[in-house]
C-alpha cells in the first residue's frame, strides 16, 4: 500500500453551516481537521473546504483527507471520520463526487504510465460498478480513444510525455506531477459516498490494480521487436598456396638495392661487379647473408677473383624481385576456413503496451477487493441517481 489521500464531496444536512458542522463533526472522532479555502494545501491534516460544483452551493462541502500513510491504520482513520459524517446525516447527490490521490513517485515513469492505460482499459468494468452519472460526467471525462493511442504509443517508444496531465483536466484520471515524492495519479471518477465501506473499497482497488501493474511490469521491455538486420553469408578465409620468404625494404639507390636489380636482371653477383659498383666486399657478404634469411635461393662459389652469387631456378631473366626468393617457398593445397555465423543476439521480452494491459479484470486483486467490486456491479440497479440529497 502507498501513500494516498481522498476528497469527499458532500451536502450538510440543512439547516447547518456546511464547513463547521464538517469541522465539529470530525472532530468528535479525535482527528485533526481545519477550515480552509478551495485553494488551502495544509495536507498534515484534514479540511474541510468550500467547492462551488456541489448543489445546492450553501450546503455543499468538501471533505479532504491529510496524506494518509501506506498503512492499514489509515483506513481505520477513514472509518472514523467518514463513519461519523454519515451518522451526522451528512448525504451526497449527483454533483457530488469522490477523488483519490495515489501516491506513485516510487514507481518508474513506464509503471505510472502503465497503471493510467490500465484504468482506461477497464473503464467498461469500472463503469458497471458505478451509477450511469459517473460513467460520462462533464467532470470526469473517459480517456478517449486518441488519448488512449498517444499514451500507449509514448510507452512503446520509451518516451515519458503523458497526454493528459493537471488537477484541473476532465479526465477520469489525471496525472498530478511527474517529479519528485508528491507524483501522483489522481482518480476522479468514484460516486459520491458518505460510506466508509464504500470509501476503502475503492481506495483497495485502485492500490492493489496499481501494484499489479508493477508486478508485472519487471523485466519487460515495451514497444515492437525491432527486426534485425539481413545477416551476411560467412565470408570464407582463404589461406594462400606458397608460403615463402618475403622481399626485404629496401632504401631506393642503396647497395642492396642496387645489389637485387643485378640479381633479377642476370642472376648473378661478382666481385668484379661489385668493385665496379663501389661495394667492398665484406658489405656485399652481408647483403648476400640478408638476402639468404629472407629465403632467397643463392649459391656461392669460389673463384680467384673472389665470390660469385648465383641464383638458382632463375631459369628466365630478367625475373621479378619476389621471384628472388621463391626458391623457399613450400607450396600448400587451397585451405577454406568458413567465418563462423554470428551468435544470435538475445533480445529481452517485449510487449506492446495495449497487449501488457490487456490481462484480466481479477487478476491482482483480493479477495476481499474482488468481493467488494462485485457486490457494487450485482447490487446496483437504479439508472440513475435521484437529485435529491440522498445518503450514500
Amino acid at each position: 500500500m502507498r501513500k494516498f489521500g481522498i476528497e469527499l464531496e458532500m451536502v450538510a444536512p440543512a439547516g447547518q453551516s456546511p464547513l463547521a458542522h464538517a469541522n465539529a463533526t470530525v472532530r468528535t472522532t479525535g482527528i485533526e481537521m481545519r477550515n480552509n479555502s478551495h485553494f488551502g494545501r495544509e495536507y498534515e491534516v484534514w479540511q474541510a473546504k468550500p467547492d462551488g460544483s456541489i448543489q445546492p452551493y450553501d450546503r455543499g462541502v468538501e471533505v479532504v483527507s491529510r496524506i494518509l500513510p501506506g498503512r492499514e491504520e489509515s483506513y481505520n482513520e477513514i472509518t472514523l471520520a467518514v463513519g461519523a459524517l454519515e451518522t451526522a446525516r451528512f448525504g451526497v447527490n449527483r454533483s457530488c463526487g469522490f477523488h483519490v490521490h495515489v501516491n506513485v513517485s516510487d514507481l518508474p515513469m513506464r509503471v505510472r504510465q502503465l497503471s493510467v492505460l490500465r484504468y482506461a482499459q477497464l473503464q467498461p468494468q469500472i463503469n458497471a460498478m458505478l451509477p450511469p452519472s459517473r460513467r460520462n460526467n462533464n467532470f470526469c471525462q473517459p480517456l478517449g480513444s486518441a488519448v488512449f493511442q498517444s499514451l500507449a504509443g509514448n510507452i512503446d517508444r520509451n518516451q515519458d510525455g503523458f497526454p493528459i496531465s493537471g488537477r484541473y483536466s476532465a479526465t477520469n484520471v489525471a496525472w498530478i506531477s511527474a517529479q519528485g515524492d508528491d507524483a501522483r495519479i489522481e482518480f476522479r471518477q468514484a460516486a459520491a459516498t458518505c460510506n466508509p465501506g464504500k470509501v476503502i473499497g475503492w481506495v483497495r482497488f485502485l492500490q492493489e490494480m496499481i501494484d499489479e501493474v508493477a508486478r508485472r511490469a519487471v523485466g519487460i521491455t515495451f514497444g515492437a521487436v525491432p527486426v534485425p538486420p539481413p545477416v551476411a553469408p560467412p565470408r570464407p578465409v582463404l589461406v594462400p598456396q606458397t608460403i615463402g620468404g618475403r622481399v626485404p625494404t629496401m632504401r631506393r639507390g642503396s647497395d642492396a638495392d642496387r645489389a637485387m636489380d643485378q640479381l633479377c636482371q642476370h642472376g648473378v653477383i661478382t666481385a668484379q661487379w661489385a668493385q665496379a659498383n663501389g661495394i667492398a666486399d665484406n658489405v656485399l657478404r652481408r647483403i648476400m647473408t640478408g638476402f639468404r634469411r629472407h629465403g632467397a635461393g643463392l649459391i656461392t662459389q669460389r673463384s680467384d677473383a673472389g665470390p660469385v652469387y648465383l641464383l638458382a631456378g632463375a631459369h628466365a631473366l630478367p625475373i621479378a624481385r619476389e621471384r628472388v626468393f621463391a626458391a623457399s617457398t613450400v607450396t600448400m593445397p587451397a585451405v577454406v576456413i568458413p567465418t563462423p555465423a554470428p551468435a544470435p543476439v538475445v533480445q529481452p521480452a517485449r510487449i506492446m503496451a495495449r497487449d501488457f494491459i490487456a490481462y484480466d479484470f481479477a487478476a491482482g486483486l483480493s479477495v476481499e477487493t474482488l468481493a467488494w467490486c462485485n457486490d457494487r456491479r450485482d447490487t446496483f440497479q437504479s439508472s440513475d441517481e435521484p437529485n435529491a440529497v440522498r445518503a450514500a
